[in-house]
Formats: structure tokens, C-alpha cells, sequence
């Protein structure tokens, strides 16, 4: 299969709704080679992120909590935006950011664990692996520090031994340097806790380093820990510091009740945050090269619940931003009205949706991923 590029073709690129997924032009040489994931924690409500506006079946489903017409930000004739990411509308109407359509899986899984782990591994539904979907294409790098868990769970890149996990600090006062034995042993397995140990100490005096130097950007990043980590992030890019994969964390999106606040101020935060992100980013000359894309373990049921939210469901609508993204809807929405007892009926499979992103990033497509397709012809 000929190998797709996801490149931006030019800044004044017109959005086109429902379009096959074809995020590039190979004419522009500039090469997009970090990659930021971003869980959205506990199953993110699509439909209420992304909204069918033009779906009288969306509104029936949902008569409490349905974002209306008259608050919801048009971004196509037949798609809006929750109000509260308006912060990244910027992004949209410049061009940077794509939204994709129907993500999921054959046989959905609904359990948190079960579903996250199919999701940062990219197994079938009744296949488990051990090493995360990223593990082969963060060994591949030669960089001594290849992958940044900012927040998050860290299982998409497990396995992989160039990686640290900052478990949401911003600083690494509490990490202290582990001891490690003089030497090497004939012991294969002694020689691996070495090596892990040392590469341990190593992650946090190169981090350490940096994280210590100041750096002020014009944008303002918000107080909250999401905002922070953004921050951080931006920082150590600032510096230099752009290993090929990050991983940020927000939650929880599980909203079985009074969903309208809580998933209101979930995506406040994230929106906010990450559109600061874009702004440091931009103003350092990092945004051609980065591409920031969100993933969760399911969406949510079409209907609201009688604690006027969602349950676990299954397909999602999930957004991809960076400066060689050519933004616009892609994919199919799945439909509100042929339903798979009460969810949506995915129409892109998630692993098409990776594979497709390590392209748009440069990367060497793993093994695992074989088998699946490039989106968007």
C-alpha cells in the first residue's frame, strides 16, 4: 500500500466537512516529529464535545442535557462545539485542527480497565498484549530519553526503556536518584535492573536540569494541574527538549450524573489549556513540528440517563491539532438512529486512526500496526 503523508498542503487549506481523512500534502517539507497524546480519563462524551447540530435524534435522546443551538459554536453546517472550548476555535479557523469521526472497535468493551488497556496497546477486543501501541516506535529512536508521560497512565508506551514518567509533577524534588551497582554481571536479568536504574538516574538529572531554568511565554497557561503540565511541556520544548512521543492526561470524563457542570468545566480546562500550549509553542517555532491528538476508552451512551448524564457507551468523535494538520471534519459520523442497543456504531477503527497519526508524525510504522490502513483515501 502506498504510504500517505498528513502534511497541511497550505494555511489557507478550506475545511471540508466529511472529507476522507487526508491531513497532508507531501509538497511541504516541513516535518511534524513530536507527538503528544492526550486521555481524555474516564470516557469522554463525544457527542456533547463534537455536536451533530442538525440531529433532531440527538436532541430527543438528550432533552436535559443536549448543548442547544443557541450556545453551541458552528463549525460546519452540520457540526458544532461545546461553547466551552472556544479557546481552541482559533485553531479550527487557521486551519490546525482536524476532528475525526466514529473511533472505536469491534466488540466494545464498557469496562474502564479492560477498554483503556485495548486502547494504549492496540489489541483486538479479545487479545491481550503486554508493550503499549507507542513502545516500538519510542525504541526505534536514538534518543536516549524518547518518551515524556506528563500525565497520564504510561501504558501506551510500556515496554520501551528511553521513557520517564512524570506522574503530573511539574517539578522533580521528589524523584531521588536510585542507587545502581559498579559494574556488570553475568546475570542477564541484574544487568537489565541496572541499566533501567541508570537510565532512571540519567532521566532525572537531564529533566531536572531543565525543568530549573526559567522560561515566560506571552500566553498565560491556566492555575489548574492540567494547565501546568501543558506549561511544562511547552517549557522543556522551549528549551530544545522534543523527544518523538508525550503523553498528557485530563479526568474524569465519566459523567453517569449531572453531567452539564462537570463536562463543562472538563473541557474549559482542556481546551484552555491546550490552546495555550498551541500559543507558547507557535511563538518558539515548535507548532510546525508537533501534533497533539486526544484518545479515551469509549464515548458515551446517545441517550441521558435518569441522573441526567451518560453511561459507558462506545464510538467517539476525538480532535487532532498541530501546525501541518489540515483541519476539517473527517471520517463519518456514526448514526443516532441505527444504534447497537442504544450506542453508536463505530466507522473508523481506532488503529487506523494511529497508524495514521505516526505518519502525520514521520515515524516508522510498528509491526502491530501493520496490518491497518492510512485513513483518507
Amino acid at each position: 500500500m502506498e504510504r500517505r503523508s498528513f502534511l497541511k498542503a497550505s494555511a489557507a487549506l478550506p475545511l471540508v466537512a466529511f472529507a476522507p481523512l487526508n491531513w497532508a500534502n507531501s509538497t511541504n517539507q516541513l516535518s511534524t516529529n513530536t507527538l503528544i497524546m492526550v486521555q481524555l480519563g474516564g470516557g469522554n462524551d463525544g457527542l456533547n464535545t463534537f455536536i451533530p447540530i442538525t440531529e433532531e435524534a440527538y436532541f430527543n435522546a438528550r432533552p436535559n442535557i443536549a448543548i442547544s443551538k443557541d450556545v453551541a459554536l458552528d463549525l460546519s453546517a452540520q457540526l458544532a462545539m461545546h461553547p466551552a472550548m472556544s479557546s481552541l476555535l482559533p485553531a479550527w479557523q487557521q486551519g490546525d485542527m482536524a476532528i475525526v469521526h466514529g473511533l472505536g472497535y469491534t466488540q466494545p468493551n464498557r469496562s474502564h480497565f479492560r477498554s483503556i488497556e485495548i486502547w494504549q496497546t492496540a489489541s483486538e477486543a479479545d487479545e491481550y498484549l503486554s508493550a503499549g501501541w507507542l513502545s516500538e516506535v519510542v525504541q526505534q529512536s536514538e534518543e536516549p530519553l524518547a518518551a515524556i508521560t506528563v500525565s497520564g497512565s504510561p501504558m501506551a508506551t510500556f515496554g520501551a526503556g528511553n521513557q520517564f514518567n512524570l506522574a503530573g509533577q511539574t517539578n522533580l524534588d521528589q524523584f531521588s536518584p536510585v542507587y545502581v551497582p559498579n559494574g556488570s554481571s553475568d546475570n542477564e536479568l541484574l544487568n537489565f535492573i541496572i541499566g533501567n536504574r541508570q537510565q532512571f538516574n540519567n532521566s532525572v538529572e537531564q529533566l531536572s536540569s531543565l525543568l530549573e531554568q526559567q522560561v515566560e511565554f506571552a500566553v498565560e497557561f491556566p492555575n489548574s494541574e492540567f494547565g501546568q503540565q501543558c506549561f511544562t511541556l511547552a517549557k522543556l520544548m522551549a528549551l530544545g527538549f522534543v523527544p518523538p512521543v508525550w503523553h498528557l492526561g485530563l479526568g474524569s470524563f465519566d459523567t453517569h450524573s449531572n453531567q452539564i457542570t462537570s463536562h463543562q468545566n472538563l473541557l474549559d480546562d482542556m481546551a484552555t489549556s491546550l490552546a495555550a500550549l498551541r500559543e507558547a509553542l507557535i511563538e518558539v517555532g515548535q507548532w510546525q513540528r508537533t501534533c497533539i491528538a486526544s484518545y479515551c476508552e469509549f464515548g458515551r451512551r446517545v441517550a441521558e440517563n435518569a441522573s441526567l448524564g451518560t453511561d459507558h457507551g462506545t464510538a467517539a468523535s476525538h480532535f487532532v491539532l498541530g501546525g501541518n494538520v489540515s483541519g476539517g471534519e473527517f471520517g463519518e459520523m456514526p448514526s443516532l438512529i441505527d444504534l447497537d442497543n442504544g450506542d453508536l456504531k463505530y466507522t473508523t477503527d481506532f488503529r487506523d486512526y494511529y497508524k495514521s497519526l505516526l505518519s502525520l508524525s514521520d515515524f516508522n510504522v510498528p509491526a502491530s500496526l501493520a496490518a491497518f490502513e492510512y485513513l483518507g483515501f
